[in-house]
């Protein structure tokens, strides 16, 4: 641990010592795996991926010290823009498999509404944790915050989510609990 500004923050993992190149492609992984989580649709989720390396590689220097959240947060930004924006309509949505994927879809983009009208620091504390899988503690360190802060902002994110998804169906086919993919 190296102290930043009175804040103790990690070291830098070994694999991001030679640089974004180094990196890249488990911060691609990452990234898709996070829009992949929003927008369910493989084709709008890689171009999500695609364009967040494209920028993390432009702002390397400044990104270099918290990839991994920088990237959950970018990728979390631009799918829910996508998503917002009607941007998720691709050939694999629109085919109906045994499953019921329009309902999958609908929820998704509801999901991806109601997290768009979060505010920025609630937004960001329920993308890291559950979107990009990151420790209370990794992800307040993102922030720049306290472990406390950091749960204050993900509870008050989740209960204004619960809150706003209160008329989605609880249950869609084909999805497995505990799986957001």
């Amino acid at each position: 641990m190296r102290a930043v500004t009175g804040r103790a923050v990690p070291e830098r993992p070994p694999e991001l010592a030679g640089g974004f190149d180094d990196a890249f492609e488990r911060l691609a992984s990452l990234a898709y795996r996070v829009a992949r989580r929003v927008l369910d649709a493989g084709g709008d989720a890689e171009n999500v991926a695609a364009e967040t390396m494209a920028r993390a590689q432009l702002r390397w220097g400044k990104v270099a010290d918290h990839p991994d959240a920088w990237v959950i947060t970018v990728a979390t930004r631009l799918a829910v823009r996508d998503a917002r924006r009607g941007r998720h309509h691709s050939p694999a949505v629109a085919v109906v498999s045994d499953g019921d994927t329009t309902e999958s879809v609908t929820v998704r983009v509801d999901l991806a509404r109601a997290l768009a009208r979060l505010s920025r620091r609630q937004r960001q504390a329920v993308a890291l944790r559950y979107l990009g899988d990151l420790s209370d503690t990794e992800a307040a360190v993102a922030m720049g915050c306290s472990v406390p802060s950091f749960r204050t902002h993900r509870t008050r994110g989740l209960a204004a989510l619960k809150h706003q998804l209160r008329d989605v169906p609880s249950r869609v086919p084909d999805h497995q609990e505990g799986s957001w993919t």
